[in-house]
């Protein structure tokens, strides 16, 4: 995607929640989106997926602006791509049972005879881990989030798409069913030849999962790169901050806590220049007035940040 933009809202109540984001996505790569929450990801994965109304900029899929297609060929090339929502329970229709709830995608396109949707349908819940002879009959109430999550993946599968977009999909699930869900993804990853846009504000799950990562604020991407990169040698203030925050990974470690200055800033009036500079520690004059661009500081690492520095987080932490 291309400077993409992406207003909410209406009246005075309109704010830009994506505000000029860029960024590419390589086949058979899992790009991580990670955040705070309201900074723009889902709204992002939304305008993907095309269920927001992109203000201006474009989104490209196999070299199709999607922007310039008519109804019936985008319809087409939603085929594609798919996306799996933050709450797996309220994603899935309560009424209807698992067999035909993953076998919609596959009705609605006419794919196949009957009988072949149904080997399918058995297919893509044995593949996410679900035993289809105890699972078809029931309904999605009758399962866990986890389970629920699963059989959302299986659905997203069942017209074979090239991207997955993953909103969330492990925030509501307990730790060790997360787990379960990553592997699962890891493993239909390779299966199917996807590409996956990984979205969470869960660092630990991000940098166990991605090959890169994209780190955004406030509706902009301020660092972008190699998910080895962005978690060992952060170049962005934010980006930091955001690791020094974050969970130790070991239990000998004392949980610690990075504070940064200043308060959140309100989107309905967006500090002039870097969007970060009313908490930046390292901010000078130049940051209040100049909006600072993604620029490489290293191999295939992007930071958007006039003062950049590739110190260690652990120096970082307080």
């Amino acid at each position: 995607m291309t400077d993409l933009r992406v207003v909410v809202g209406r009246g005075r109540r309109r704010v830009t929640a994506v505000a000029g984001v860029s960024f590419s996505i390589f086949p058979g790569e899992t790009l991580g989106l990670v955040g705070e929450s309201g900074c723009g990801k889902t709204t992002t994965a939304r305008a993907i997926v095309q269920l927001e109304d992109i203000a201006s900029g474009s989104v490209v899929v196999d070299g199709i602006d999607l922007g310039e297609l008519d109804r019936g060929s985008l319809r087409l090339l939603r085929r594609r791509v798919q996306m799996i929502f933050q709450d797996p329970i309220s994603s899935l229709n309560p009424r209807r049972r698992v067999r035909d709830i993953v076998a919609e995608p596959l009705n609605i396109w006419n794919i196949g005879s009957k009988s072949d949707r149904e080997e399918t349908v058995v297919r893509l819940l044995d593949a996410v881990g679900m035993d289809p002879e105890s699972t078809l009959d029931r309904r999605p109430g009758e399962f866990s989030g986890g389970q629920c999550q699963r059989i959302s993946i299986a659905r997203a599968l069942a017209i074979s798409p090239n991207l997955l977009v993953c909103d969330e999909i492990v925030s509501a699930l307990d730790v060790s069913v997360q787990a379960q869900i990553i592997n699962l993804l890891e493993d239909i990853k390779a299966e199917f030849g996807l590409t996956v846009l990984f979205i969470a504000h869960d660092l630990a799950v991000v940098k166990a999962i991605s090959d890169r990562i994209a780190v955004m604020y406030l509706g902009r991407i301020c660092e972008i790169g190699p998910s080895d990169t962005i978690c060992g040698e952060p170049a962005h203030p934010y980006t930091n901050a955001l690791m020094a925050s974050a969970a130790p990974t070991s239990l000998d470690t004392a949980p610690k806590t990075t504070r940064l200055p200043g308060e959140p800033p309100n989107l309905l009036n967006p500090p002039q220049g870097c969007r970060f500079s009313n908490r930046c520690p390292r901010a000078k004059d130049r940051c209040h007035i100049e909006e600072p661009q993604l620029s490489e500081c290293g191999k295939d690492h992007l930071v958007a940040c006039h003062f950049p520095t590739l110190a260690k987080t652990d120096d970082l932490r307080s």
